[in-house]
């Protein structure tokens, strides 16, 4: 709703807040990762946004198999074979300790 009433600045500004509060999940970073996807008409631009989110979500919550599974499919889809290859080889090298904040890129 957000995207719409305010564009894309707007929805932006939204994220920001929910992000800053303490009970903020990492299911917000991938609706921003989706979001960025849907909203640019630069695909560059939308693939460059979506992953900066997924990025922030796994430095964020670097324990969340589930955040793994779900930024693993999102990178797929947009076809960012480096990117899920980077990710993979950190979780499983990881082994589930929740540590280690590499990012993405």
């Amino acid at each position: 709703l957000a995207r719409r009433t305010r564009g894309v600045s707007g929805a932006r500004r939204l994220f920001a807040r929910a992000r800053a509060r303490a009970d903020c999940g990492w299911h917000v970073y991938a609706a921003a990762a989706a979001l960025e996807l849907r909203a640019h008409a630069d695909a560059g631009e939308a693939r460059k946004g979506a992953v900066q989110a997924l990025d922030a979500a796994l430095r964020r919550f670097p324990g969340a198999p589930d955040l793994v599974l779900h930024a693993a499919d999102t990178l797929w889809r947009m076809g960012e074979t480096a990117n899920l290859r980077s990710l993979l080889s950190r979780a499983l090298a990881r082994g589930g300790d929740g540590e280690g904040g590499e990012g993405l890129v």
